[in-house]
């Protein structure tokens, strides 16, 4: 981070997993998840994280999160387990600040996220059931509108980004319930994740990546080509351009 531009380190770690090094990029999300809690970095910057801002707290939830997959990736278990204790703590805390039971649910979402990227003991299944109980006793009367608050985005966002190009990838529809207007539209959040994210973090550590994720898209770029895969297919993200289907860097025509 710095004073000028709050979203560098975010940017730096997203430029790591393009450049095929894991290890970097946890370092670099570890960073701006810390930043983000802090009241410092990305979207938790100059806000107040653990206060009237607390749901965008969230997103240091989301940084810390992909640090744990990115070091599964580099083969670092042990910092991926210690990211993902981390995680977990924070999390747990965050249950506490909250006033709702939607997102005391959602906290425990993202712990259970943290078991499973991690490789903890149950891969996070108590607390998936735990969000799963929650969200259905939660008086909420718009489930899609708080589906769209900061703290539900980010705590989507990191599973969603380890996911992609894999055959365990998800989009919203995938994630929600049927009938946003019921509570079990939340609550088929945790259900999803509980069974798909362990062999998220599997195939992250297997194949040694995590993807970078989705930015600004276009399809048959007239100016950038992929070098893999010959497509034109690209994904602006963190300053570079990238093939939306190889994750490789593109070059010009």
């Amino acid at each position: 981070m710095t004073d000028t531009d709050p979203t560098a380190r975010r940017d730096e770690a997203v430029r790591a997993l393009v450049d095929r090094d894991p290890a970097r990029a946890g370092d670099s999300y570890t960073l701006v998840g810390r930043g983000v809690l802090a009241g410092r970095d990305a979207e938790g910057h100059d806000r107040d994280v653990l206060g009237a801002d607390a749901s965008s707290g969230g997103y240091g939830l989301c940084y810390l999160l992909l640090a744990a997959f990115a070091y599964r990736a580099a083969g670092a278990d042990r910092r991926a387990r210690l990211r993902a204790r981390e995680g977990t703590a924070v999390a747990a805390d965050y249950a506490s600040v909250f006033d709702s039971d939607a997102e005391r649910a959602c906290c425990f979402e993202a712990m259970g996220d943290f078991g499973a990227a991690g490789g903890l003991s149950d891969d996070g299944a108590d607390a998936y059931d735990e969000a799963i109980e929650l969200y259905r006793g939660a008086d909420e009367p718009a489930p899609l509108s708080r589906a769209t608050e900061p703290l539900f985005e980010a705590v989507r966002l990191g599973p969603q980004q380890a996911a992609r190009n894999t055959g365990h990838a998800f989009d919203w529809d995938d994630l929600h319930g049927s009938d946003p207007a019921s509570v079990d539209y939340l609550a088929h959040r945790a259900r999803l994740k509980r069974s798909r994210v362990p062999r998220i973090a599997a195939t992250v550590a297997d194949t040694g990546f995590l993807p970078p994720p989705r930015g600004t898209t276009e399809h048959d770029n007239a100016v950038y080509v992929c070098p893999e895969c010959d497509r034109s297919e690209v994904n602006w993200i963190a300053g570079t351009e990238v093939c939306l289907d190889c994750d490789v860097p593109m070059r010009e025509r």
